[in-house]
């Protein structure tokens, strides 16, 4: 009879314990959990090794836990449970199949967030689902050289508001091949006058935006072609200003 007792209250301990190991990874900690991905199917940046470098200088700043990685088979279910943020960091070409492209739709969908850095628009070209969450792909850029950009102050977007009104960089100025999308809030866009050699004339070159249409919070930043803005202390609080906010840790937009 005592076996008999004994084997449910063990049962409800092993219940009990197991729920708790499972606890939700926002409450685990306070800290982010960050996967920074940099596989390239065409175009590879120079600035890869370094930017990878300046991310886990950032992560160990801010306390974040981060998985730096070229390797698509953490895009599954399992390891994805554990991140809050995926990075597409100078990505390019076709870089995950489809069963990693499911994997990654449910993490959007269940609320993770997304961060696309520079040649991130230079990616997934045929999954209809990244087109909606990039929100426009890449189409051309003049040579490198410095511009001004027009910061949409009004947004009130955290991943801006350490900027002023105008903020002048180095970068390879993407232009893109579609207007972006609706559902996208344009943050920062390209002022085409100071720009020199061939552009495309249109209304707006956006360069920034963000949007929450897949419950999960996602953002592009077009700038990161260079090796030296991993040293400079405003970009590098651009892109962790970027990944809070996709991280819910900044939680007003």
């Amino acid at each position: 009879m005592n076996k008999l007792i004994f084997n449910p209250i063990i049962v409800l301990i092993g219940i009990f314990l197991f729920s708790f190991s499972d606890i939700s990874k926002k409450n685990e900690n306070d800290t982010l959990n960050v996967l920074v991905f940099s596989k390239t199917q065409g175009y590879r940046h120079e600035n890869i090794k370094i930017g990878l470098a300046g991310f886990r200088t950032l992560a160990a700043n801010k306390s974040w836990k981060m998985t730096t990685t070229e390797d698509a088979t953490y895009f599954n279910d399992k390891f994805l449970s554990k991140i809050d943020v995926v990075v597409f960091f100078n990505t390019t070409g076709d870089i995950l199949n489809s069963s990693e492209e499911i994997a990654l739709e449910g993490f959007i969908k269940s609320g993770g967030g997304f961060l696309g850095i520079h040649a991130a628009a230079d990616t997934e070209y045929d999954w209809p689902f990244y087109q909606e969450l990039i929100a426009a792909h890449f189409a051309s850029h003049p040579p490198t050289q410095k511009a001004r950009l027009i910061v949409h102050q009004e947004t009130n977007h955290p991943a801006i508001g350490h900027l002023g009104n105008e903020w002048s960089l180095r970068d390879e100025w993407y232009s893109f091949k579609e207007p972006l999308k609706s559902h996208a809030t344009l943050l920062m866009e390209v002022d085409d006058s100071s720009l020199s050699g061939k552009i495309p004339l249109t209304e707006s070159h956006p360069i920034a935006w963000a949007h929450e249409k897949f419950s999960g919070r996602s953002m592009y930043t077009g700038i990161g072609h260079t090796a030296e803005q991993f040293s400079d202390p405003v970009y590098l609080e651009h892109i962790a200003r970027s990944v809070e906010w996709v991280g819910r840790v900044i939680l007003k937009k």
